[in-house]
């Protein structure tokens, strides 16, 4: 066998062991278990280093992380909920490791054996304790997290900074933690709190070295009484503590204070600090005189101290205590019984207790209990854990002694075992994805690996838990949820409660990764939790004491918190491919590669994933930009709970297996559909099922296995169908639509890794058109990336249509829905008997009137990237309508997910999309006057009633001069956005254009669905689909703006072409003008019109209204007539004049990638600049003009830019200025991002398999708070 190496004793003590004195003799058998095999080990005392580090004289702490976190002011974003964490001792820590790392001799001459040559160099480390024994390296903050309202997952506990004691992000060490914690389920003591007295000492800046006696809870000194016995450095009293005593040791540190001295010299007042002490004296440093300073036998002293002491009861446990029997145990105390949260202390000394006495009283040295929370009536439990600690050493040496046993390669470690499951309800099996991936990565290549599949039905805890008992494996993968304390399986989960109970008889017990949430938490003694135990520290510490052996695992690799996860799988003529991982996923796929290329211990593996082996060896810091947070917080939380330093044997001979590949698969072109496309946008083949029958279809297998298997599931049904030997084809018939993948592993390898390739098949309904008017029904959600979400919002469009006597065909993209919508309608609902996927080529024509509509897709997350309109879809309906064919297109958020693309300036005649609104109240949409659908439509509210309720972000979107507003959303009180009168129209909610030779269009950027009562929904699709029928000439509408300057406005505007002037109204004060004026009459300048006065009537192109107050906002409606006059409808326009001071840089850039698109978004810092300028470059040039955006919510407002004017694959970098006239602001920070396209090139962030997270680019509090939102209300609701 081979392990770990055979170098000389004296110069390579390759293994260090930090933990607390009361674990020394814990500490020695771990050295000597490693010395006896080879590994040289020290250890240290966290007390020692406590000691000699950071006091008069010695070398100082470590310096704060760079990174923010617990050393900022953050109470009051749950710093506060962090109790008892030693930071000093953490950063003594990190400096003692630098010592060690550099051979300094200091920090060498802490360790036992002290080395002899001081050029030792260590690669393990050891933290033998929990999180109060050996504190983490620091928590890291995440602001992201915070602003989303996980506030626990903000605070991550990290032992890095132990690992890279330099703050880089290359680990010098291997850094395990052994988190020694009490699991039994009875306490040795419980009970409830009687008295809490919280004492302190304030030092006083007037006199040297003198403290002020305090205490918060009432008591003036923890002791008080008179000397009967004095010397220099001796201080006695015979009565101390009424005659009790006091404890040995309990009073280093505290400060004697002389309360009262009758004889002279007079010592009243004076205060000495305490070395030592026993029962009845106190001892001082030698340069103390105590009866020179005049203290003598007369006096009366108090003693006081930093510390807390409870008076407790006993209810449960034991009743009888000797004195500081409990010493170093942990008192956990329940502070908030709603929550169940905890604090957690050490017991530095308690008085003995009898049977009779009511209460007892424990003593918290340097404890604050009072201001943690800690009052009478909470319960409490005193546990130790020396039981635990002495049990995990006898796990790992019983471990060790099976590694090393003849055959442990062939009958244990080459064995693994992954497992995987649906994690987000996909069709999509994200976490069975992820694992095939390693594999066919070569990441298990000369293992023998158990697939453990929801598809194969062995997602369960019954397939599961035997691989953590006797059924023997070297590691078992886990992808999938994870809560803290259970993995998330089919049926029952695993829990930390059930890894406590799973014993072996071998002890030949895997390494157990897991890429979950929380599950690797190592800190629920500083931070509370509903749980005690994680999952990952059950993993550690269970133990049988009866039969003397461990189980479940003798290490876990996983997240201390939230674990974020990242694919962009995509696909290629329907096979499932992937370029690369994100986040956790990434670093598990760099751990099971390190895994697999014989490391000496399991901490090589762990630590190379993190930061390679030497320059230019692949890793997750190699791979990722860490100055991204997601990146940096994935290297936090990244925990190892476990010994670093056991061995990983391998067998003298490897014949490992090495290029084998996955079959290659197709799909057999001619047994597809005949019609165009054979293939939908994602490039998944399409077969189409016969009304009343089933089609057939074959994929093709090329491999050069002797055997393959062949698993075909129903991925829309969730429904294993069959599992057969594979040949050269594999055919299929069905008669029910749905997405079906072939899954073909090899099986004849040895040993067998099992590298499988996966196809998608898409089979739907054939589609026979029978009417004029075509409904599609394009609401899904895209099975792959996310839970579809079929809502059924097509039966509120045909509820319409059937009320105005209309018939129509419904094309269902996805699966119908079979929910009685609408009450008494009969929708015709056939569930998932019908889907008839993306439409073809020759679908649109055949009908003279279609309405498409998308329903409540929202900033993406609900249909995945690029599924609104998808490419094909938008060439087909440019195609329908430039051959005159009738558009009603409306859905939420369309064109924040397909941008500006030319069927919506071409074809739709819109000049701009200016953002999405989804402030409170703004659900209603107002009509104008005289305007061919909306006139006459007034305060349409777009939310509640018997409408869908789906709606919550609406497009603002700007028509071009080809086209015209129909509607404008109103807001209806409630939370008013800034910056915005009362009552405020607000962007465009509908436009339509008719330009000849194409076909006239309807867009409502909100979904029609919404509208809150049938009366109003069927008057909207009367006036719509009369206008589409006689359709009029667009563009009679201009456009208006506003632009604020000293004591002035700007006013410009773009006079239609058939308009031959403008009337301009302003309003000083609450809101705009409400007055319109009438058709034939004339006006001029001074005239009113309702609570409008006339500033402006001619053909120009602007207006400079002068002579405003500073601070004061103006409102504008501007009428563009044509001959008669005849006015068109309002366009509104608003601002505020102000003094142009010296423009403020913007700050927070921040770029986010879309799909050919990059929205940038930053804080406006300057009041009246007429704008911002937006710069970009690539990596090869410099910065360059690419457009201006105007700030709407002045200054402190979040204002954002889209840039459409991208390709994808390319980092584009930006930076914005402020501008008022020929003044500029000094840039923003800078910010980048790389834009997505289609198929291959797409980068998909997306829900982490196995990750429990969704990935939202976005920070709460900007004005995409709304899209923050709804993620939040789906994280919580579906994801976690």
């Amino acid at each position: 066998m081979l392990f770990a190496s055979q170098k000389s004793f004296a110069i390579d003590y390759e293994l260090l062991i930090i933990g607390p004195k009361k674990y020394q003799t814990h500490l020695q058998a771990l050295q000597a278990l490693h010395n006896s095999n080879g590994m040289h080990t020290c250890y240290v005392f966290t007390e020692d280093i406590d000691i000699y580090y950071d006091h008069s004289g010695q070398p100082p702490k470590a310096e704060d992380p760079p990174f923010t976190g617990y050393k900022d002011s953050l109470d009051d974003k749950g710093k506060k909920n962090i109790k008892g964490y030693k930071y000093d001792l953490a950063k003594k820590i990190i400096a003692f490791l630098r010592h060690v790392n550099t051979q300094t001799p200091y920090g060498l001459s802490l360790l036992t054996p002290t080395p002899s040559n001081v050029e030792a160099k260590f690669t393990n480390l050891i933290l033998f304790g929990n999180s109060q024994d050996v504190p983490p390296s620091y928590y890291a903050f995440f602001q992201t997290e915070y602003d989303q309202g996980y506030v626990y997952d903000a605070w991550v506990p990290t032992d890095f900074f132990y690992a890279s004691s330099d703050y880089d992000w290359v680990p010098e060490l291997a850094v395990g933690r052994l988190p020694i914690k009490d699991v039994d389920v009875a306490a040795e003591v419980s009970g409830s709190i009687q008295e809490v007295h919280q004492f302190d000492l304030k030092f006083n800046t007037d006199k040297a070295k003198q403290y002020k006696d305090a205490s918060i809870t009432g008591d003036k000194y923890v002791y008080t009484g008179t000397c009967t016995a004095v010397t220099q450095t001796n201080f006695t009293d015979a009565n101390a503590n009424g005659g009790a005593g006091w404890i040995d040791h309990e009073l280093k540190g505290a400060i004697l204070k002389i309360l009262d001295d009758t004889a002279a010299p007079d010592a009243s007042g004076k205060q000495f600090t305490i070395v030592d002490n026993d029962a009845t004296n106190l001892y001082f440093s030698s340069g103390t005189y105590l009866v020179t300073e005049g203290v003598d036998t007369t006096c009366t002293y108090g003693i006081a101290d930093l510390r807390s002491q409870l008076v407790v009861d006993v209810t449960g446990g034991d009743d009888v205590w000797t004195l500081n029997e409990y010493q170093d145990y942990s008192l956990i105390i329940t502070v908030d019984p709603i929550w169940g949260t905890k604090v957690t202390y050490t017991i530095n000394y308690h008085f003995p207790k009898a049977a009779l006495d009511p209460t007892g009283t424990f003593i918290l040295r340097n404890v604050q209990a009072w201001t943690d929370k800690v009052i009478p009536g909470n319960t409490y439990e005193v546990r130790g854990n020396m039981d635990e600690a002495a049990d995990i050493v006898t796990k790992i040496q019983n471990w060790y002694t099976a590694a090393t046993a003849a055959g442990s390669w062939d009958n244990w470690f080459k064995k693994v075992a992954v497992t995987g499951g649906p994690s987000f309800s996909t069709s999509f099996y994200w976490d069975e994805f992820i694992p095939s991936f390693y594999i066919n990565k070569g990441n298990f290549e000369g293992y023998e690996v158990t697939k453990l599949y929801h598809t194969d039905g062995n997602f369960t805890q019954a397939a599961v838990s035997p691989y953590l008992t006797n059924t023997d494996g070297s590691l078992l993968f886990h992808a999938g949820h994870g809560s803290g304390d259970s993995i998330l399986l089919d049926g029952p989960d695993i829990t930390s409660d059930n890894i406590l109970t799973y014993f072996s008889t071998d002890d030949r017990l895997p390494v157990f990764a897991s890429c979950s949430c929380d599950n690797g938490a190592f800190d629920l003694e500083l931070y509370s939790r509903s749980f005690s135990t994680s999952l990952g520290e059950a993993t550690v510490l269970s133990f049988n004491s009866v039969t003397n052996r461990g189980g479940a695992g003798i290490a876990f690799i996983g997240a201390s918190r939230t674990c974020y996860a990242g694919l962009n799988p995509y696909f290629v003529k329907g096979v499932l491919t992937q370029d690369r991982f994100y986040y956790m996923d990434d670093m598990f796929n760099y751990f099971t590669k390190y895994f697999q290329l014989r490391p000496r211990y399991i901490g090589d593996a762990f630590r190379r994933t993190i930061g390679g082996e030497g320059a230019g060896t692949a890793n997750f810091i190699a791979q990722n930009d860490m100055n991204y947070w997601l990146n940096q917080k994935t290297v936090f939380e990244y925990t190892l709970l476990s010994n670093p330093a056991l061995p990983i044997p391998y067998p003298q001979e490897t014949p490992i297996k090495t290029g084998t590949v996955a079959p290659t698969l197709s799909v057999d072109e001619t047994t597809l559909r005949a019609k165009i496309p054979k293939y939908e946008s994602h490039d998944i083949p399409v077969d189409e099922i016969p009304t009343g029958g089933s089609t057939s279809t074959t994929v093709n297998i090329t491999t050069d296995a002797v055997s393959t298997q062949v698993k075909r599931i129903d991925a829309r049904r969730d429904l294993s169908l069959e599992t057969v030997a594979g040949g050269a084809t594999y055919s299929f018939i069905t008669n029910s639509p749905s997405y079906y993948i072939v899954r073909v592993a090899r099986t004849s390898d040895n040993p067998l890794d099992g590298k499988e390739s996966w196809i998608y098949v898409q089979a739907v309904n054939e589609f026979t058109p029978t009417n004029n008017i075509l409904i599609i029904d394009d609401d899904y959600g895209y099975p792959f990336w996310l839970s579809t979400f079929e809502k059924g919002y097509e039966d509120w469009y045909q509820k319409s249509l059937s009320d105005l006597g209309k018939t129509y065909d419904v094309w269902h993209v996805d699966f119908d829905d079979s929910t009685d919508n609408i009450p008494g309608f009969d929708e015709n609902d056939l569930g998932s008997n019908v889907t008839h996927g993306e439409i073809t080529a020759d679908l649109l024509g055949q009908y003279t009137t279609v309405i498409w509509e998308t329903g409540g897709d929202t900033a993406n997350w609900s249909r995945g990237l690029g599924d609104t309109l998808t490419s094909p879809d938008q060439g087909y309906l440019k195609t329908y309508l430039a051959n005159n064919g009738k558009l009603l297109l409306s859905g939420q958020d369309i064109m924040w997910d397909i941008g500006l693309p030319s069927l919506c300036t071409d074809y739709l005649s819109l000049s701009a999309f200016l953002g999405t609104i989804g402030y409170g109240g703004l659900y209603n949409i107002e009509g104008f006057a005289g305007d061919p659908i909306s006139h006459d439509l007034h305060n349409i509210n777009i939310a509640g009633g018997d409408g869908a309720h789906n709606q919550y972000i609406f497009n603002d979107v700007e028509p071009n001069a080809l086209g015209s507003r129909a509607f404008e959303y109103l807001f209806s009180g409630g939370n008013e956005p800034p910056g915005v009168g009362t009552p405020p129209y607000i962007g465009t909610a509908a436009t339509y254009s008719y330009v000849p030779p194409k076909g006239p269009a309807v867009f409502l950027p909100f979904g029609f669905e919404s509208i809150d009562n049938q009366s109003d929904r069927n008057i909207v699709m009367d006036r719509i689909l009369t206008w589409l029928a006689s359709p009029t000439a667009t563009g009679e509408v201009g456009t208006f703006t506003a632009t604020p300057g000293d004591k002035k406005i700007t006013l410009t505007w773009n006079l239609p072409a058939s308009s031959i002037g403008v009337l301009i109204l302003r309003k000083d004060t609450g809101g705009y003008p409400t007055g319109t004026p009438t058709d034939g009459t004339s006006y001029s300048v001074g005239n009113t019109i309702g609570d409008g006065t006339v500033i402006y009537v001619g053909a120009g192109s602007s207006y400079v209204d002068t002579g405003l107050t500073n601070g004061n906002t103006y409102y504008y409606s501007a009428f563009f007539y044509k001959s008669g006059p005849v006015y068109s409808s309002r366009v509104n326009a608003s601002a505020t004049p102000s003094a142009v001071g010296e423009l403020g840089a913007p700050y927070d850039l921040e770029a986010f990638a879309g799909k050919n698109s990059v929205t940038l978004q930053w804080v406006d810092n300057s009041d009246g600049e007429n704008g911002f300028m937006v710069e970009r470059k690539t990596a090869e040039g410099g910065y360059n003009l690419i457009g201006y955006a105007a700030s709407n919510l002045g200054r402190y407002g979040w204002v954002s830019y889209y840039d459409f004017s991208v390709t994808a694959d390319i980092t584009y970098c930006y930076r914005v200025r402020a501008y008022s006239g020929t003044a500029y602001s000094g840039y923003s920070n800078e910010a980048s991002a790389t834009p997505y396209g289609w198929g291959p090139g797409m980068t998909s962030l997306a829900p982490g398999g196995g990750g429990g997270c969704f990935i939202a680019t976005a920070a709460y509090g900007t004005p995409l708070a709304e899209e923050v939102e709804t993620l939040r209300k789906f994280r919580d609701e579906v994801l976690m």
